[in-house]
């Protein structure tokens, strides 16, 4: 497992997108840690200072990466990667949360 600081380089997009295509071509998983907020608000949200939270329960999720989203977000990211062979190993430490 990788854990790892992205940040977008806008006038070299490649340069951003180098390391994280050459992750999911090793056949890593990136997925971005956010805080998901239980009811009532039920949002996720940046790792960010927990004062800007809305009232709620707390949880930290990992939520599935799409490289296509890279430079519609902020410009820095920390990533964490699991390798596809040991998925099964990161859900059995952590609850899967459903939000359907």
């Amino acid at each position: 497992m990788i854990v790892f600081e992205n940040w977008a380089d806008q006038e070299n997009p490649e340069h951003t997108l180098m390391p994280i295509r050459a992750l999911l071509d090793y056949g890593y998983k990136l997925f971005v840690p956010m805080w998901w907020i239980g009811p009532p608000a039920n949002q996720m949200f940046w790792p960010i200072s927990n004062s800007m939270f809305p009232n709620g329960p707390k949880q930290m999720a990992y939520v599935e990466f799409d490289i296509n989203m890279r430079f519609a977000i902020r410009d820095q990211i920390n990533f964490f990667c699991c390798h596809e062979d040991r998925l099964l190993e990161l859900d059995a430490k952590f609850d899967a949360l459903n939000l359907d």
